[in-house]
């Protein structure tokens, strides 16, 4: 757990693009005001699919960058194998509906 003070912007936007189709997006910018201007971004997505009356689907996207996490380059033999600093994960669901 970390407690610290600073400035957070917030935001987020949500739309049909076409019908049975909806993309969301949300994004928190941080930066603490020890070091104000280095900056922590977390940033969501999520699409949602109503492809039938039985089937559904979702895709969410969520980066995390955290400027206290400094990138670190992770070497094997003198090979770069990974950098860390950005997280990226992404979620694609598959649903089927039914009514009893």
């Amino acid at each position: 757990m970390n407690f610290q003070l600073g400035a957070l912007m917030r935001s987020g936007w949500k739309f049909e693009p076409m019908k049975n189709v909806t993309f969301s997006t949300n994004m928190m910018l941080f930066s603490p005001y020890e070091n104000f201007g280095n900056i922590d971004v977390t940033w969501e997505t999520l699409t949602s699919f109503k492809i039938n009356k039985y089937l559904s689907s979702t895709f969410s996207t969520q980066l995390l960058y955290f400027d206290a996490a400094r990138p670190k380059t992770i070497t094997e033999n003198g090979i770069e194998i990974a950098k860390h600093g950005i997280q990226y994960k992404q979620v694609l669901n598959i649903g089927f509906l039914a009514k009893f």
